[in-house]
């Protein structure tokens, strides 16, 4: 009977001692981008090696259209074991198609800007966004990708993230990451 009770206190200790930390982290292998009119929509983004595993990314998005409600956006993740091409299936962890204006009222401030604010030049939004995304050339300079948002527990291997938007330009962003054991 005592060793039971000592056991459930053990185990109560180190149940609510335990605090939940990120198990990985993350590697950009490649960006690679795509858009249909370069007139309207254009973007150039490209991996800094700054260190031996640690990496960022810089690059330019110039937008030269108003966004309206027809403009969309979708995140799609794939994920590896292997990193082969062949392997990646669909994950979870998705953004379903939905309209610009829905997306930065939902992901934006607490998931994309974060990354952005100390390495570039793009906004935070405050309140609903209304339309249309500003004018701009935006200007990224080693931003990293910190996870912050993410789940703290993911499967450790590889990962496609792409992300297409579409309206009066299409633009494809294609993401491929790895995740790592991280040892606390």
């Amino acid at each position: 009977m005592v060793s039971v009770s000592i056991f459930s206190g053990i185990l109560l200790y180190l149940c609510v001692g335990c605090v939940a930390r990120r198990n990985w982290k993350i590697e950009i292998l490649s960006i690679t981008t795509k858009s249909s009119d370069e007139n309207l929509l254009n973007v150039h983004l490209h991996v800094d090696q700054a260190a031996l595993i640690k990496t960022s990314f810089s690059g330019t998005f110039d937008v030269k259209f108003d966004t309206d409600d027809k403009t969309m956006i979708e995140v799609i993740a794939l994920y590896s074991v292997s990193g082969r091409e062949e392997d990646y299936r669909r994950n979870p962890y998705q953004v379903p198609k939905m309209t610009l204006t829905e997306f930065i009222d939902t992901y934006w401030n607490e998931l994309i800007y974060p990354t952005l604010r100390p390495c570039s030049n793009f906004q935070e939004f405050e309140g609903k966004f209304v339309p249309p995304f500003p004018r701009k050339s935006y200007i990224m300079n080693q931003c990293e990708l910190t996870g912050d948002g993410s789940p703290d527990i993911l499967p450790i291997g590889y990962y496609k993230v792409l992300i297409l938007l579409s309206g009066q330009a299409e633009l494809n962003v294609t993401l491929t990451l790895k995740l790592t054991p991280k040892y606390i």
